[in-house]
């Protein structure tokens, strides 16, 4: 029994460690792979005002997207968030979190 839920949840990570989102995007931004990252990613898509002004390590975030706050620091957070590719774990400015109820 205890072999089979292993082999469960190594072949379905986001699934069994997925936890209900307490908070949503509340503008669209850039999700980055490193904290120090962030600021440049929003700063480069504000200056071409468009989507395609992305970062390397960085992908676009839509409002609304439900996320869980993983950690805050100082003026960005880390959230997880799932795909239909899979779960990931992101830094993202702390001004576009919103509460779940937005």
């Amino acid at each position: 029994m205890r072999r089979t839920l292993l082999l469960v949840a190594a072949l379905f990570p986001c699934t069994a460690l997925a936890q209900p989102a307490d908070y949503r995007i509340s503008e669209f931004t850039q999700a980055c792979e490193r904290w120090d990252m962030v600021h440049a990613s929003v700063d480069n898509a504000k200056a071409k005002r468009g989507v395609g002004a992305l970062s390397i390590g960085c992908a676009p975030l839509a409002e609304g997207h439900e996320v869980r706050l993983i950690q805050r620091k100082g003026d960005v957070a880390q959230v997880d968030f799932c795909t239909v590719d899979g779960c990931l774990r992101r830094w993202v400015l702390t001004s576009v979190i919103g509460p779940e109820g937005i």
